[in-house]
Formats: structure tokens, C-alpha cells, sequence
């Protein structure tokens, strides 16, 4: 089945009918805006600006509804069951740039451990000319036998993704039937390829995909580990569930046969894991997740490590939804679950309040200015109900969605972090979308005592001064709402926690021996 897939597909990079150009994304938009223009010429600036504003509280809505969807069956059965005599050649990939040589070492010692017949090791560092580093990472890897291999490049185009796409092309052993891709942080349990690649006996199996966990874990920073695992217990037993399991990078393994045939990991894409496996999914294989720790990598040690890391999955995945949301809507292969886990995933990392936060403000500054309407009115109202709704989606998504894995603290705690980082969620995707360029950025693996400077959340405060502005131009506009103070209120303090819990948790945590 898949064979004839593959053929039929041709399965180059990624075929034109899959990508969209910039000027033509830039066109979009400005179209869009160019209604906006017209629509206020004619009917008024109120109007327009109402009419953006219930577009931006649908859209929020919709996203809304779809995250709390995933907490309705938070478990799920794989389509199809695990081979444990089924024992190909597997490429395990590691990629690193500037992590320390130890932490890479580690991280090769525990793939050293397997307890798996039949595999080799692949390390490639590159973009990255500080040789003492890669030399004792070569040395080590040296010596532990004929398949384990090292590369080093100074320079190679495409981050992450073309590194991948060079062990792909000269590095991998040609009788490899799985790929595995494992972070150069990562430390595998020795069961890791058991546990996995059984499911590719299967033809229909093109990505299994492991949970992300992660061992640099204590009292102070607990919140941010169930954070993190709230994807993986909630939106990828959905993804399951509905039939379509993408990939998320480490802890996952791929079906080299689509690699051998063209595929490659996209480098104009930063999250280049997650555009891959929407790829496969699209042109018939299936995905697996499998949910056991398989492997614990390191949780970011600095704030700004942690913002740039949500940064660059929100950005990526709007990356990928600019790309492929109307392929995916009109593809007749994907089916209607399909498609809702296809934007439930992508979408798992985006808010809308910086958004609805703004349109809030250039109301009440309208407004001020005496351009002042029913439609006006209704939709600074609204912008304020979306606000708090979803303040509450999130808050059931964490205490209810989470329940079976956390104490109710930790749930608080998960929740808090979540909005510690709201700004860089609410900004990101629309930066995307705005055209604006973004490069991939490596995690900091190293850990940094003293103080956090202001300058590394600073931007975190940036919805609360939008929506304390917008409530002191309401009061003077004489349309004070208790609602309006209420809302303001509330997420200013749930984000201001948030950010002190995360302020407090990176510094008490980096006094810590791992």
C-alpha cells in the first residue's frame, strides 16, 4: 500500500502543490488588510475594527474549544500493535552545535547501552569551529567501535534540519530501515529501539513518535516539567485518537524508505521535525505514539533559553499552518479528524491574548477620539469576554486535563508557567505570519548562577500594560465595566505569578547538582 503511495507521490522535497511563496503569503495579507481599509471607508473605522475584532474572538474560540477537546479522552490505543521479533538496521541521529563535549558524551554512552541487536550511531557537529570541543567529542566516539561515526562541519546551511539532511545523504548506512533522531542532551533507557521500532513491521507505519521527559527536575522548576508533559499526555493521545500522530523530533524514529526516496528534513522550516511528519501523514502512512519514557533529556536553564524554545515552536508550527492549512483542508485523503488533530497540534503553543489585548486598546483609543459606537462598544466587550474565557480553557486544561499525573499543586504550578510565557505564545505565530524571519535557535545546555536580568522577560509585562492602558482610556471614556477591571485583574496577577514562579525556579534550580 504505502509502496504505491511513495511511487505515486514521487516523493521529491516537497512537491510545489505542498508550498506556498512568500509573495504569495504576502499577498494574503495584504488583501486582508486592504478590506479592512475599504471596509472603513464605507461603513466607518468602528466598523472595521469591529469586524477584525470578531474574526480575532472566533479564531480564539475555535482554538479554544480544540484544547479543551484533547482533555475529553486523555488516552489513547495505537492502530496497530508492536513486532518484538522484528529487528532491522536502525540510524540513531544526534546533532549538536555548541552543547559541552560531556553533556554529548553522555548522551552517546547511554545509545552505547541499547539493548538492541543491530544499529549504529551517527553524531554530526556542526556550525561550530571550537575544536577542542568537537576533538574530544571525535575521541570518545572513536572509541567505541566500527558503528559509531563522527562528522564535523564548520559551516552547513539549514541548522538543524541540514545537518539531519547531510547524515541522511552521506552518513547513514544504506541498510538502515529506521532513522531515529535523539537530541545530543538526551539520555536513552536501554529499551528505547525495543520499545519502538516493533510498530514498523506495519507497512502503514511511516513515524513513531516517544515522549519527551526530561531529568533535570526538581522542587523549584516542577511546574515547567508538567507543562511540558501536558502536550505529550494530552494533545498527542488526541493526535492518536484521531488518527494522526505527526513527529516531534527527539525520541522519534522515521521510515528510512522515505528518506532514501526524497524526502528530506525542510530548512526553511525551524521546526523542520514537525513539518516532516506532516508530510508523511499527508501522503498515507500513519504515525504511533508510544507512550513510555524512553528517554530524559535537559529542561532549559535560563528564562530567555525557555522563551527563545517556545519562540521558535510557535513560530515553526505557524511556519507549517502557512504552508499546508489549505492543502490540508482540501485534501480528499485527509480525513475530518485528521484535519482538527492536524490544527490541534500546531496550535497547541498559541494565544491570542496580546491580540484580543490590543484590539481592546485601539477601541478605547477610537473611542477617546470620539469615533464612538454600538459596534464599538459590543466589541471592546467582547475582546474582554475572550480574554477571560480563555484564561478559563487553560485553567481546566491544566487542573482537569492533568489530573491523573499530578497533584493539584503541581497542576497550579504547570498553569502558572504557562502564562509566565504568554507573551512570547500570544507573539510569535503572528510574527510568522507577519513574514518576519526567524532563525533557529539552540537551547543552553549550561547552566547560569546569579541573578536574572530584567531584560530577559521584560516582554512579558507587554499584555498587562496594553490592558491596564485600554481599562484607564475605558474609565475616562465613561464606559467603566466591572467586567472589564475583573478580567484586567485577573490575568495581570496569574501572569505576574507566573512570571516570578519561573524568575525563582531558574535561579533556586541552577544552585543545584543535577
Amino acid at each position: 500500500m504505502c509502496n504505491k503511495v511513495i511511487k505515486k507521490c514521487k516523493l521529491v522535497e516537497y512537491p510545489a502543490k505542498y508550498s506556498t511563496s512568500n509573495s504569495g503569503r504576502a499577498s494574503v495579507l495584504i488583501i486582508f488588510v486592504s478590506l479592512l481599509l475599504l471596509v472603513g471607508i464605507f461603513t466607518g473605522i468602528d466598523t472595521a475594527i469591529a469586524l477584525f475584532g470578531l474574526l480575532v474572538a472566533l479564531v480564539a474560540f475555535t482554538h479554544s474549544l480544540l484544547k479543551l477537546s484533547s482533555i475529553i479522552r486523555p488516552q489513547s490505543k495505537t492502530f496497530v500493535d508492536a513486532d518484538p521479533g522484528y529487528k532491522p538496521f536502525v540510524s540513531i541521529h544526534v546533532a549538536c552545535k555548541n552543547e559541552p563535549a560531556d553533556i554529548v558524551i553522555e548522551t552517546v554512552q547511554a545509545l552505547t547501552r541499547l539493548n538492541y541487536p543491530n544499529y549504529e550511531v551517527v553524531v554530526i557537529h556542526s556550525n561550530n569551529t571550537d575544536k577542542p570541543t568537537w576533538h574530544k567529542i571525535k575521541k570518545y566516539i572513536n572509541s567505541c567501535g566500527k558503528n559509531y561515526k563522527f562528522v564535523h562541519l564548520d559551516k552547513i546551511d539549514g541548522f538543524k534540519a541540514g545537518a539531519l539532511n547531510y547524515i541522511n545523504s552521506y552518513k547513514m548506512d544504506k541498510g538502515a530501515e529506521v532513522a531515529a533522531i535523539v537530541d545530543c542532551d538526551y539520555i536513552v533507557t536501554s529499551d528505547f529501539l525495543n520499545e519502538t521500532v516493533g510498530y514498523f513491521k506495519d507497512p502503514r507505519v511511516g513515524i513513531v513518535q516517544a515522549p519527551q521527559d526530561y531529568y533535570n527536575v526538581n522542587p523549584y522548576n516542577i511546574g515547567l516539567l508538567y507543562e511540558y508533559r501536558s502536550f505529550f499526555e494530552l494533545v498527542m493521545h488526541q493526535a492518536q485518537q484521531l488518527s494522526l500522530v505527526t513527529f516531534t523530533g527527539t525520541m522519534g524514529l522515521i521510515r528510512t524508505e522515505l528518506l532514501n526516496k526524497g524526502l528530506k528534513w525542510n530548512e526553511w522550516c525551524i521546526t523542520e521535525d514537525v513539518e516532516a511528519g506532516t508530510y508523511i501523514n499527508s501522503i498515507g502512512y500513519r504515525g504511533v505514539y508510544v507512550d513510555k519514557s524512553l528517554g530524559k533529556g535537559l529542561m532549559p536553564f535560563e528564562y530567555s533559553s525557555l522563551i527563545k524554545q517556545r519562540q521558535r515552536w510557535a513560530y515553526g508550527n505557524m511556519q507549517i499552518i502557512r504552508k499546508d492549512w489549505l492543502n490540508v483542508i482540501t485534501n480528499k485523503k485527509i480525513s475530518f479528524n485528521q484535519k482538527i488533530a492536524f490544527f490541534a497540534q500546531l496550535a497547541t503553543w498559541f494565544h491570542f491574548e496580546l491580540i484580543l489585548a490590543i484590539v481592546y486598546l485601539v477601541i478605547n483609543v477610537i473611542q477617546f477620539l470620539g469615533y464612538s459606537g454600538y459596534y464599538t462598544k459590543f466589541t471592546s466587550s467582547l475582546m474582554i469576554i475572550m480574554i477571560a474565557f480563555c484564561i478559563f480553557i487553560n485553567f481546566i486544561y491544566f487542573i482537569f486535563g492533568m489530573r491523573k499525573s499530578a497533584s493539584i499543586f503541581n497542576r497550579i504550578k504547570a498553569f502558572l508557567v504557562h502564562y509566565g510565557l504568554l507573551y512570547i505564545m500570544s507573539s510569535s505565530w503572528v510574527v510568522c505570519l507577519m513574514g518576519k524571519k526567524l532563525g533557529f535557535i539552540v537551547t543552553n545546555k549550561e547552566k547560569k548562577l546569579g541573578k536574572i536580568p530584567f531584560s530577559q522577560y521584560s516582554k512579558e509585562f507587554t499584555i498587562i500594560v496594553i490592558l491596564i492602558i485600554g481599562l484607564g482610556l475605558s474609565i475616562i471614556n465613561s464606559r467603566f465595566i466591572l467586567l472589564d477591571m475583573l478580567v484586567v485583574i485577573v490575568l495581570s496577577i496569574i501572569e505576574l505569578i507566573g512570571i516570578l514562579y519561573l524568575k525563582k525556579a531558574f535561579i533556586e534550580s541552577n544552585k543545584l547538582v543535577i
